[in-house]
Formats: structure tokens, sequence, C-alpha cells
């Protein structure tokens, strides 16, 4: 056949290496693609649950068990009696009297006809602050899990990741190896091809990991309260857990 237009080239660790394609050497073999970063290790349970009080939606359900704490003590200070003083200075007065320049007033009110009223209330105050700390018991439960999970999901991908940057580096290294083999005939170019295809296959599923690791920081972030998802336009955020 015509000699084949040029030799394709593989960037290896040594430095590029050149090989000829029967009837394909007109390809330019692609470098592997450029990896992801991968995120560090995150912190120790111990120093993330700690954060859970610093969660937005924990916070809140923390500030209405207060609200609801002060309505209730407001509550029961109306069966208290309530004392009135009142006191006034006049410059000027005519009549009888004109001798007094001043006067205070003392009153004292005992809420004796108000008692099942003000009990009512108590009672319905008391309801709310046990709903609100049922609320603010729940919210740290479901954070604490949430952290648990992205947490977990994060260790998990930071595994898998690093063990298909092995795969996709030995792939490399095969690709390398059987490359080689071909130039001096021992292999031909279909397990060349083969080689290549496996590599890149490799290399794809070891950005995926890579992409999946970096999904799970942010969201182990989220879970902590340190960044908050930007809602979209129905205003609620992704589901939580690691991409699948």
């Amino acid at each position: 056949g015509d000699a084949p237009p040029g030799p394709a080239v593989y960037a290896g660790e040594t430095g590029p290496e050149t090989f000829p394609y029967p009837r394909l050497s007109s390809w330019r073999i692609p470098n592997a693609p450029v990896s992801s970063p991968t995120p560090s290790s995150p912190p120790s349970l111990e120093e993330l649950l700690p954060r859970i009080t610093g969660r937005s939606d924990v916070a809140a359900t923390r500030y209405r068990f207060d609200l609801a704490q002060s309505q209730l003590k407001y509550e029961k200070g109306g069966l208290f009696p309530k004392i009135d003083l009142e006191a006034n200075y006049y410059p000027y007065r005519v009549g009888f009297q004109d001798a007094i320049d001043w006067d205070v007033l003392f009153t004292l009110k005992f809420p004796i006809f108000q008692g099942g009223e003000r009990r009512g209330l108590i009672r319905e105050a008391r309801s709310g602050m046990k709903i609100a700390e049922l609320e603010r018991t729940e919210a740290s439960r479901t954070a604490e899990r949430e952290i648990r999970e992205a947490h977990a999901n994060l260790v998990a991908s930071q595994g898998e990741a690093q063990s298909l940057a092995v795969a996709a580096e030995k792939a490399g290294a095969t690709y390398a190896l059987i490359s080689r083999e071909y130039r001096i005939g021992l292999t031909n170019n279909l397990e060349v091809l083969q080689a290549l295809r496996d590599w890149q296959e490799m290399e794809r599923r070891a950005n995926e990991a890579r992409f999946r690791a970096l999904e799970n920081a942010v969201r182990l972030k989220v879970a902590t309260g340190e960044v908050v998802w930007p809602t979209g336009d129905s205003g609620r955020a992704p589901a939580g857990g690691a991409m699948k």
C-alpha cells in the first residue's frame, strides 16, 4: 500500500514516542484527559458535628423555641397582681387644691375574674413551647444525619477516585507498552486501539469519580452550614446525598 502520511504521537511518562500505524498513521493519539482536582480529606466527624449549631435551619428552630419560652413566661405573668404607680406635679393649681403641688396614685389590681382565661392562654403557650422544642430536636437530628451521610459519601467517593486514578495510570502504562511492542511487530493495530480505548475509558471513569468527590465535598459544606445551595425558580434546593 501507500506509505503512511505520518507517525502517531503518544506523550508517555518519559517523553513523546512515535510509532507508525498501517493505514491509521494519520491519527494523532490523544493524551489523557486533564484530571480534575481531588478534594482534600475531610475533617473528622468530631470536628464536623459541633458545626450543627451554625446551620440556618437549626438556628431558626432554636430562635422559635426561645420565642415560645418567652411567650409562656409572659402568659404566666398574667396570674400575678399588677401594680401601677402614677405621680403628677402641678406648677399651678386653683381652688381648694391650690396648696397641693403634687400627688401620687398607687393602684394594685388582682386578676380574680380572669383566672380561667389566663390558664387557657398558659396551656396554649406551653403546647407551643413543646412543639417548638420537638422541632428543634428534629432539626438537630436531621442535621447530624445529613452530616454523617455527607461525610461517609465523601470518604467513599475519595477512595473510589484514588483507586480509579491508579487504574487509569496502569491502563496508560499498558497502552504505552503495547504501543512499543507494536513497533517491533509483537502486537497488531487492533490490540493497540483496544488498549487506547481501555485507557480512555478508565480515565473517563476516574474523572467522573473525581467530580463526584468534588460534589460530595460541596454537599458536606452544605450539611455543615458553610455554604448554601442556590435555589432555582422553584425556590427549592437540590436533594441531598451523593450523585449516583
